[in-house]
């Protein structure tokens, strides 16, 4: 092959690639029912709704310790001062 061959350009007949049969399209097999987006959205909602009522039963038993609690450290108060009033009185009158 020469050099005047190489860098001449090729006819249009000897470019043109011979048709090829178009591919046929077949369906697939279907993969079942999907389920769409109502399901998940439903679980998520119905999981998000029992974290909040579990997040206040919680908070309210916490709640209501405190005020249990509150309660019985006035009493401890109450009775101290009257477990205190009453030693002094004992120590008076066994004098």
């Amino acid at each position: 092959m020469s050099a005047s061959q190489a860098f001449q350009p090729q006819s249009a007949e000897s470019s043109v690639r011979p048709a090829m049969p178009a591919p046929s399209l077949r369906g697939l097999p279907s993969q079942g029912r999907r389920f769409g987006g109502a399901p998940s959205a439903a679980l998520v909602f119905v999981l998000l709704l029992g974290g909040m009522v579990g997040y206040l039963v919680l908070q309210t038993t916490l709640q209501e310790q405190a005020f249990t609690l509150s309660g019985l450290r006035e009493q401890n108060r109450v009775l101290t001062a009257r477990e205190a009033y009453l030693e002094a009185t004992l120590a008076t009158q066994s004098t």
